[in-house]
């Protein structure tokens, strides 16, 4: 397997999904239109276990599900532990950088369970979040989003630009067996965590299309979307506006490579079916 460039979204989907931007609160920012100034934030360094949700009803299967059951690796070949193949498709530089690999599997199901919520706890995220903070332009009570924000998120998009979708679900397939498992440790007694995932693809790819400047009021501490069927979105979808209509098309084009790989690799792989 190549070394290719790494990429939060996707990563997110065996690399694939937007995560770290998800959760970001919409602060105040300067008044005055500055380009951000970005603060070295130390890495770090959790090993808390993850968490249970619960959910009210069972999922409804998106896509054929995985068995638990892996498929055996090529014969005369190692076996590659999972954080080799990270480091094959990012880099071992953006992997320490990036990452939080302790517990990474759980962090990232827990993630992707909750795309469509609100939001989650920051310490289970899997990877580290946009420096610097969110910015904001105008004056009070006619504010908007600073075009200067979307620069925050530029590297994660190239990351994701750069990622090759067939070897990151290869990947994930690969070692589905432990995501099936981490899910089950979240509470889940049945279903299969590529159906959620299936889903959450499908409802990120759904985010509206946002003319921009987006405006802003702030009822509270935090902003708000003035537009109110914005601010009823999910957490997921309100990230993905959050990072700009230029970024928010690159990351949906990569989350379509990554669906049409998914289902693909659902239907035909080794991998024994339920």
């Amino acid at each position: 397997m190549k070394k290719a460039l790494l990429a939060v979204f996707v990563l997110a989907l065996l690399a694939g999904a937007v995560a770290l931007i998800y959760f970001d609160p919409l602060y105040r920012g300067p008044e005055k239109e500055t380009p951000p100034v970005v603060e070295e934030q130390p890495p770090q360094e959790e090993k808390a276990p993850p968490v249970r949700y619960a959910v009210e009803e069972p999922l409804p299967p998106a896509a054929p599900s995985f068995s638990e059951e892996a498929a055996p690796p090529p014969p005369q070949e190692r076996p590659e532990t999972f954080q080799e193949g990270l480091a094959a498709l990012f880099g071992q530089k953006t992997l320490r950088d990036l990452f939080h690999l302790d517990h990474f599997i759980e962090r990232f199901v827990v993630t992707v369970d909750n795309v469509l919520a609100s939001q989650v706890p920051r310490k289970f995220l899997p990877l580290q979040a946009p420096k610097g903070r969110f910015l904001v332009s105008g004056g009070e009570g006619d504010e908007i989003v600073s075009p200067y924000n979307y620069r925050r998120y530029a590297p994660y998009v190239r990351i994701a630009e750069a990622l090759d979708a067939e070897k990151a679900v290869a990947l994930y397939v690969r070692f589905y067996p432990r995501f099936q498992k981490a899910y089950r440790e979240m509470g889940y007694t049945s279903g299969h965590f590529n159906d959620r995932l299936t889903e959450v693809l499908d409802h990120l790819l759904a985010t509206p299309e946002v003319e921009e400047p987006i405006r802003l009021v702030r009822p509270r501490v935090l902003h708000e979307y003035a537009d109110p069927e914005l601010e009823a979105l999910s957490g997921g979808q309100k990230a993905l506006i959050r990072t700009g209509s230029e970024n928010a098309a690159a990351l949906k084009a990569k989350l379509r490579q990554i669906r049409a790989e998914l289902l693909e690799r659902t239907a035909s792989s080794r991998i024994r079916r339920d």
